[in-house]
């Protein structure tokens, strides 16, 4: 009997972990699909082309080896450009755009604004500074509102009330456009307004730092809320673009999103990419959602009753230092929760966190 029970325990662990790795491999195939959506292409080298875009399959040719993360989607293709280590320049040639056709490209913010009409190949070039890290967008239509803290706070007097000494801009009506808060410390207040785009670019694009964001609902755009520099989003609702609350911090600010909503985002509810000290607290993420929130290449960040749900992907983490307390992940249909750590013994996760009702234990030292 003895012999019989220990054999029966070995063969049970045996199966248990073939089947944990079977099981494993296969969420991961699934998670790492992610990083692959149509329309997009990352990688370093000389030559990038797109040829699953819904908007416009496009490629890009450089004279000097860059690292590059291209986007082409309705009305709008992103290249960002990280920082060159053996060349302060590149001449960059796209193709693949309408011949002799007027779009718009700016660089790192919307003031930084270049027309330029297509040949009759529908190509153009030009010379792209590398010794530092850059993001292009490239679109057909020009339209764009500048907060500024300034007298007047730049536009805002043409769409709201401006408040020099807090430097806040409330909005009075709903907008239709981008709008780009330029400096440091300004707050954007919706006053539950509406900012509403056609399917491409920004709705709300943050370039400054310790800027805030609230009380606004922004959708329709391919960024509803973009953040470059660490600032805050606060009780505002994106949905129905393709990322709804994006970060791409490249010097690792730090983000805080609280009691705001994500739901029927194309992609991600929320983004997270380069930050760290990040908090995201008592947001719903859900329904609708291809990932509810993703973060990449990002640490040190606070988790806390979340809500995420009805997603494909609910929350997916990729970095060190997390703390995750009390978030709920139920009816996500791929995954509820997925974390990939260089150092699994950095993160901190209590079981009250729920997945589908259930908790979490995340037990560090145990072996066997």
């Amino acid at each position: 009997m003895k012999t019989s029970y220990s054999w029966a325990i070995r063969f049970f662990v045996i199966v248990a972990i073939f089947l944990f790795c079977a099981t494993s491999n296969s969420f991961a195939e699934e998670i790492n699909a992610m990083s692959h959506i149509p329309g997009r292409i990352e990688g370093f080298g000389k030559h990038f082309e797109i040829i699953d875009s819904e908007y416009l399959n496009v490629s890009l040719n450089s004279n000097e080896d860059i690292a590059v993360k291209m986007e082409s989607m309705p009305e709008m293709v992103t290249i960002e450009i990280q920082p060159s280590e053996n060349a302060t320049s590149a001449e960059l040639t796209l193709s693949g755009f309408a011949f002799g056709t007027i779009y718009h490209k700016y660089e790192d913010n919307y003031h930084n604004h270049t027309p330029f009409t297509t040949d009759e190949n529908g190509v153009f070039s030009f010379t792209q500074d590398i010794s530092q890290g850059h993001i292009i967008f490239i679109q057909p239509r020009k339209s764009t509102k500048f907060i500024k803290d300034n007298a007047t706070g730049g536009d805002c007097a043409s769409v709201g009330n401006w408040n020099a000494s807090s430097k806040t801009c409330t909005l009075t009506q709903d907008l239709s456009e981008t709008v780009q808060i330029d400096n440091d410390g300004i707050t954007l207040d919706g006053n539950g307004h509406k900012i509403t785009g056609k399917n491409t670019g920004n709705g709300v694009y943050v370039i400054g730092n310790h800027d805030v964001v609230k009380n606004v609902t922004v959708s329709n755009f391919i960024y509803g809320i973009y953040i470059k520099k660490g600032s805050s989003v606060i009780s505002a609702i994106a949905t129905n673009n393709y990322y709804g609350i994006y970060a791409n911090a490249s010097n690792y600010y730090g983000v805080t999103i609280l009691d705001s909503r994500a739901f029927d985002n194309k992609h991600y509810g929320i983004a997270l990419f380069y930050t760290k000290d990040n908090v995201i607290s008592n947001n719903i993420v859900g329904p609708g959602n291809y990932a509810g929130i993703l973060q990449g290449a990002s640490e040190r960040s606070v988790y806390s009753n979340n809500n995420i749900f009805n997603n494909q992907s609910g929350l997916v983490l990729r970095g060190n230092y997390n703390t995750l307390w009390g978030n709920l992940m139920h009816e996500n249909s791929i995954s509820n929760f997925y974390l990939d750590s260089d150092d699994m013994m950095t993160n901190i996760i209590e079981t009250n966190n729920l997945i589908d009702g259930k908790p979490i234990y995340y037990e560090k030292g145990i072996s066997n």
